[in-house]
């Protein structure tokens, strides 16, 4: 038994094998990364809105809450666009105006 912390510091920890994963499992559908697509988000004082998932020009506040983007653009949101799973209303970010409701 070490009757010093300095002989415990001492010894290195175990490296990593040198083997790498069969390639047949990283073809596989499951670990393959998800279908994204580049939508349209607002942000209203640094939080993040994101398209709802089935209900067409709309937009989701964390929480819950929805808004349009005629609602998001009267608060004084900016909006941009980022990579998110595909959304069956969106087709292009140009698509969406305040003069949708």
């Amino acid at each position: 038994m070490s009757r010093f912390l300095s002989d415990k510091l001492t010894k290195k920890t175990p490296k990593a094998p040198k083997t790498f994963p069969d390639p047949s499992i990283l073809s596989r559908p499951e670990n393959r990364m998800a279908e994204r697509d580049w939508v349209p988000i607002f942000y209203v004082d640094g939080i993040m809105l994101v398209p709802h998932y089935t209900e067409k020009h709309t937009w989701v506040w964390p929480g819950g809450d929805t808004y349009t983007a005629a609602e998001l653009e009267a608060m004084g949101a900016k909006q941009t666009t980022t990579l998110l799973w595909p959304r069956y209303w969106l087709n292009k970010p140009e698509e969406i105006s305040s003069s949708q409701t």
